[in-house]
């Protein structure tokens, strides 16, 4: 039994958020064949689930915001959300950054929270998103509510690398990585995808060698680093493209190739 995983932005769905139909069929090709399947994002749980089954097809496994959860079926088997005071000195933060980037947290239901003031630009500028809490996200927070990731959409992309070591220097007790062209997120210090799939593996047979992940970013970096069987997309960052084994122009592709694996 061999595993393969995918990156959802940029993989899987493209960043005018289109999916490939022949990945699609692939994915289910190499499912009916008994082999398994499962998405690695930054993206959360209800977003990947949703996306899957809009499209016929049921995860294995997941990986979601960023490796800060990871999930069996639909069993959560490792999870890092994080601390309270440090989602409130975020935003709290970001304050006086209005005119150049919306915060906001996507829970556990699917739902996207942001300040309430900011909440009809975010609509606005977001709309595929499409749900949307209507109170306050720093009160869903002190109502009790798990903080995995914190997503900062930057309005003008050539302005997401500036923004990304400003916040890295900001806040050094937290991960802050680059996800996509204008988008900028943090989890706890200490977690990415490499750490997920650790717990997946403690959690269920996996033999490494029989692994396989396509991804296109730097958040992507931790994974193939791990796994010896790793695919990039053409877009790859040039310093990414070189901790991949190939570049392929799909995931379909990429199954080809591990179907020929023995």
């Amino acid at each position: 039994m061999k595993l393969f995983l995918s990156d959802v932005d940029g993989t899987l769905l493209s960043y005018d958020h289109h999916v490939r139909k022949e990945d699609i069929e692939a994915i289910k090709v190499w499912q009916a064949k008994g082999d398994l399947f499962g998405l690695v994002s930054g993206r959360g749980y209800a977003f990947c689930t949703d996306l899957l089954r809009e499209h016929g097809i049921k995860s294995d496994v997941l990986i979601t915001n960023n490796g800060a959860c990871a999930y069996i079926k639909d069993e959560c088997v490792f999870s890092d959300p994080i601390e309270k005071q440090s989602v409130f000195t975020v935003f709290e933060d970001l304050k006086t950054m209005k005119e150049a980037l919306i915060p906001f947290i996507t829970m556990d239901d699917g739902y996207h929270y942001a300040r309430k003031e900011e909440l009809a630009l975010l609509k606005q500028k977001q709309a595929h998103l499409k749900n949307f809490g209507e109170g306050d996200v720093l009160e869903e927070v002190k109502a009790g509510k798990k903080v995995y990731k914190i997503s900062l959409y930057v309005f003008d992309p050539k302005m997401t690398d500036r923004l990304l070591a400003l916040f890295q220097a900001k806040w050094p007790a937290l991960n802050v990585s680059k996800t996509s062209i204008d988008y900028i997120e943090i989890t706890n210090q200490g977690v990415d995808k490499r750490k997920a799939f650790d717990a997946l593996e403690q959690n269920m047979a996996i033999d490494r060698e029989r692994v396989a992940f396509i991804g296109d970013g730097s958040n992507d970096l931790p994974l193939f680093d791990a796994l010896p069987h790793t695919y990039g997309m053409p877009h790859t960052p040039g310093e990414v493209k070189k901790h991949v084994n190939k570049i392929v122009t799909s995931i379909e592709e990429a199954i080809k190739i591990e179907e020929g694996r023995i």
